[in-house]
């Protein structure tokens, strides 16, 4: 994931006014809240309060217009897709098991590598015995190992503190599930108890156990004190031997109600977004790292105590418990109201360098796992094998579904064939179910482009294509028209997973600035961008493997991040049809910043040798030459990596480590120039590094000739060290011991890249805005929608024309989110970054309004027919 800072010209004298003063604060959901407003749809955790500063802020006599939005508000050409702003979840970061479900045991099972993982041994009052665990017998063939305690002397058991200590609050109840056998001794009375993490009891219960075959028990715990360093403890009273399994506590009051239930502070943060779809359950854990460990939705309906337990593939000991299961996606999708969207196994492992697959003789079984999903959910119990176990399972209804993916994040011809042989197969049986086809990992490399050319050459056999995007937040800026001039006549698009990664990846202003620019393309577009969602969806503080996310937990609490607010955002207020918006600037514009900066030279895990290094202006004046000829001449070089010498009139670089590189020390103001040389491979796993735009060791452009195991050609932008590919990717390698003339020119802000003589790379680097707007017609509330994102650091004061017969009304509201780009939410300011919403008046078919710097704007407006 990578991240970009975007630096805009300081504010002037003329904008600076006084800072948006916080008094419409968007609550965030926390476990103390219950119930949502009425109007939740709308305008969820939004707080009416006076708002004078910000009202004044944005109605201000205006010395005239920087820009100019004009709407069209009659047009109903083109509607917005009903299901454009979703979830999509995947369990890492903790995000199932430790998270959204409410189970508070880890390893309730014990079918953890260690089995007795998470669990501690407790002795009281003297007791002598042993605790271990065994596998004959067991409550399940699926979950074969269970707990043993051997009291010869009761007070011994074991405690599990959950995942860094368990939440409890004072008055609430929690139900505690058993399952036990009497092995030895007769009837055995257990001791459960709350304890703080200094062993104070602060809630208990007891469960004798009575029977030698196994059998549920259960009893509910009261807490009587607060605390977020709880764990659960289980003694064996009296001599004897006994066996647990599923040793589980649960929330009484979990989301919605339901047993084997969602934490409910997470899942209304869910619910607050309004998502239309909810694409589950990833990810790379679609295919779980390994064949063997792909997911098997089937292994995740039924009793819970029967469904398998299994490595998760993100860290070690996480494993999947299953509690959450595609029943519990499907129940959480109906709870949503938004439309489920499995991903299903393709037959080939994702996220790996070299992808394990299953042979195409052995494919029909995936295929079937497929089928059968499609009956599970929409099937009738009457006459179909899995629908009859959907109605076991509590719900005879059918789900619905409508959509299905076939793999996550797969490309080249070994995933086309398989991804073929199930489309196939689902459109035979099920024609009307929108199959969703993966275009790899990145937004702009070569297997995205041969994802299209594939589908193009074939038919077009996908209803949408399934893009991923974690790129640096300019990228997003530059790529807000992206899907402007995209082919309508092909499958829609599915933006299936994004994020703006910055420096250090955080969860900043600046980060959702980028997405709310970009997220005004995919409405503009939304007639071929049909489904869009943010990833991944939470983190829980210490236990991450990626970041940045959506919403951050712990045991007790729950934010949402700058990024969460521009989501809720969108998605709670988007209207019906799409309407064409202009922006035109009434006021001088700067010029993009040319591209600028020294060279360098690099590789990576290659020898390679340079020669006859040269820059030119654009008027062909030599501003620097070395031929690498004379003993002094890498005196003007810095070398921050790498073997360097120059020898026989050759620059020589003989180390094999990973990106290596040689700095000219001049040149940091070079632009419109010329950079050419002479450029071999002699050795290693790559081709050349060829540096321009040098601004320092974090930011600058590289031409990556031969790179990703020498198989793609491609330009690449660092930001805070950060790299995106800027350019398109070609098939390209270098043959080892062959010179290569190369050719870099820049003029302003085009890039044109020649290897020998032939060019290869052509674009124009542009970062888009400042100023940033869609606008759509709300048919239910006969509102005009005029979503606006200003990237820049000074206000802008616009003018908004309205064009069309509808009466406009001269008051409305606005819901303004904004900040400085770094700041950012946390667990102990979680509100440090929410949206507020004022009135605004003054309207009408022409009116003019300051958006604030860094903010994204919501503009309600009546416009009545």
């Amino acid at each position: 994931m990578t991240n970009r800072r975007l630096r805009i010209a300081a504010a002037s004298a003329a904008a600076i006014v006084i800072l948006l003063v916080a008094l419409i604060m968007l609550a965030v959901r926390n476990a103390e809240q219950k119930g949502t407003p009425a109007d939740a749809a709308e305008r969820p955790n939004v707080q009416e309060q006076p708002a004078d500063e910000l009202e004044q802020r944005a109605e201000r006599p205006l010395d005239g217009p920087a820009y100019t939005i004009r709407i069209q508000a009659d047009d109903r050409s083109r509607q917005v897709s009903e299901t454009l702003y979703g979830i999509f979840y995947e369990d890492i970061n903790y995000a199932g098991d430790g998270g959204l479900y409410a189970e508070m045991v880890q390893n309730r099972s014990f079918e953890f590598g260690n089995p007795l993982y998470s669990w501690r041994h407790v002795t009281e009052d003297g007791a002598a015995g042993r605790v271990t665990t065994a596998g004959e017998a067991p409550l399940s063939e699926n979950n074969p190992r269970y707990l043993v305690i051997q009291a010869e002397l009761g007070g011994l058991g074991v405690s599990n503190s959950g995942y860094g200590g368990m939440y409890v609050e004072a008055g609430k109840a929690y139900d505690l599930t058993l399952y036990g056998r009497v092995d030895q001794g007769g009837e055995q009375l257990l001791a459960v108890s709350l304890r703080e993490r200094d062993d104070t009891e602060i809630g208990a219960c007891e469960i004798s156990i009575v029977s030698g075959e196994w059998q549920q028990y259960g009893c509910t715990i009261t807490a009587e004190a607060t605390s977020e360093q709880a764990k659960l403890t289980v003694l064996a009273v009296k001599p004897g031997t006994v066996s647990l399994d599923m040793i589980s506590l649960f929330p009484q009051h979990t989301w919605k109600g339901r047993k084997n239930g969602l934490r409910e502070d997470l899942a209304q943060m869910l619910a607050d977004l309004n998502p239309k779809f909810l694409r589950f359950p990833g990810g790379c854990i679609v295919e779980g790292g390994s064949i063997g460990n792909h997911y098997r939705w089937k292994n995740t309906i039924g009793d819970v105590a029967e469904r398998k337990v299994q490595p998760n593939q993100w860290a070690p000991n996480y494993y999947q418990s299953f509690g959450l299961g595609f029943h519990e996606y499907f129940l959480l999708a109906e709870d949503l109201g938004a439309e489920p969207l499995p991903v299903i196994y393709a037959g080939i492992t994702s996220c790996h360098g070299q992808p394990p697959m299953v042979p195409l003789s052995e494919m029909q079984e995936y295929i079937d796992h497929a089928l059968d999903l499609i009956e599970y959910a929409n099937g009738d119990p009457e006459t179909s094998e899995w629908a009859a176990k959907r109605a076991e399972n509590g719900h005879p209804e059918p789900f619905n579904l409508k959509y299905l993916a076939i793999g996550n994040e797969l490309w080249g011809t070994n995933y086309y064939t398989r991804y073929k042989m199930i489309y196939d197969a689902i459109k035979a049986e099920y024609p009307d179910i929108q199959l969703i086809f993966s275009a790899g990992a990145f937004p702009n490399d070569m297997a995205y482009h041969e994802a299209y050319a594939w589908l193009a050459g074939n038919g077009n056999p996908a209803d949408l294509v399934d893009e991923h995007m974690y790129q640096a937040p300019e990228w997003f800026l530059s790529q807000a028209d992206r899907y402007d001039k995209f082919d309508r006549h092909g499958p829609k698009v599915f933006v299936g997973e994004y994020a703006a990664h910055g420096v250090g990846r955080r969860n900043n202003m600046e980060a959702a600035l980028a997405e709310a620019a970009f997220m005004t393309g995919l409405e503009r577009n939304s007639d071929i961008v049909a489904m869009a969602a943010y990833a991944p969806l939470f983190g829980r503080h210490g236990y991450t493997q990626w970041q940045p996310n959506l919403i951050w937990f712990d045991q007790s609490r729950v934010y949402g991040t700058p990024s969460y607010y521009v989501q809720h955002m969108f998605s709670n207020h988007v209207g019906h049809y799409i309407l064409p918006t202009e922006i035109t600037a009434e006021q001088p514009v700067p010029s993009p910043s040319a591209v600028r900066g020294s060279i360098l030279l690099g590789s990576w895990m290659t020898q390679v040798e340079y020669d006859d290094v040269m820059v030119t202006d654009a008027e062909g004046e030599v501003l620097f030459s070395a031929d690498f000829s004379e003993d002094n001449s890498l005196e003007v070089w810095s070398p921050a990596s790498g073997n360097w010498r120059a020898e026989n009139g050759v620059l020589k670089q003989s180390s094999l480590d990973a990106d290596v590189r040689l700095y000219l020390q001049q040149g940091q103001d070079w632009s419109d120039y010329t950079l050419s040389l002479r450029a071999r491979k002699t050795g290693g796993h790559e081709g050349m590094l060829i540096g321009f735009a040098v601004q320092d060791p974090d930011h600058f452009y590289w031409w990556n000739i031969g790179g990703w195991n020498n198989t793609v050609t491609a330009v690449e932008k660092a930001t805070g060290g950060v790299k995106t590919i800027v350019s398109h990717s070609v098939s390209q390698g270098v043959i080892t011991g062959q010179w290569y003339d190369i050719r870099v020119e820049i003029r302003g802000g085009m890039v044109r890249c020649y290897l020998n003589d032939a060019l290869i790379h052509e674009w124009e680097e542009s970062t888009g805005g400042p100023l940033f707007s869609v606008s759509t017609y709300d048919e239910d509330a006969s509102e005009l929608i005029l979503k606006v994102v200003n990237v820049s650091a000074e206000d802008l004061p616009s003018a908004v024309e309205i064009e069309g017969k509808g009466k406009i009304a001269a008051a409305g509201r606005a819901i303004v989110l904004q900040a400085d780009p770094a700041a950012e939410n946390t667990l102990e300011q979680p509100e440090n970054v929410v949206p507020q919403e004022i009135a605004v008046s003054g309207l009408g078919s022409r009116f003019e309004y300051v958006f604030p710097a860094h903010s994204v704007t919501v503009l309600r407006i009546q416009n009545s027919y």
